[in-house]
């Protein structure tokens, strides 16, 4: 992809087949695997952070939040806390028939 014209398709194409696999997982029929989807929300990343000037405003990766408010105090981990779901399949833990954690080889 060279040209303006293309990148600003592919944007437009990946916002829209995230927004469909969002509404799809959410309603419990998750269309693509995990690996799947972070591929193409990286695939997005990266070309709304070399062209900014082409991010859309109903782009899948803007998140509208506030703070959160909690009875219980912040907290400084010494070691950063890791996501379990950003982790490929095979190296993310599972649960056994008997409920206990299953650690990969």
């Amino acid at each position: 992809m060279t040209g303006n014209r293309e990148i600003e398709e592919r944007i437009r194409d990946l916002c829209h087949r995230l927004h469909r696999l969002n509404w799809a997982y959410h309603c419990g029929s998750a269309e693509v695997k995990d690996e799947v989807y972070d591929e193409l929300k990286k695939e997005l990343r990266e070309l709304e952070r070399e062209y900014p000037q082409l991010r859309r405003q109903d782009s899948p990766l803007i998140l509208i939040s506030r703070e959160v408010h909690s009875p219980f105090p912040g907290r400084r981990h010494r070691n950063p806390m890791l996501s379990l779901r950003r982790q490929p399949s095979e190296t993310k833990p599972r649960m056994s028939s008997n409920n206990s954690l299953l650690l990969p080889d």
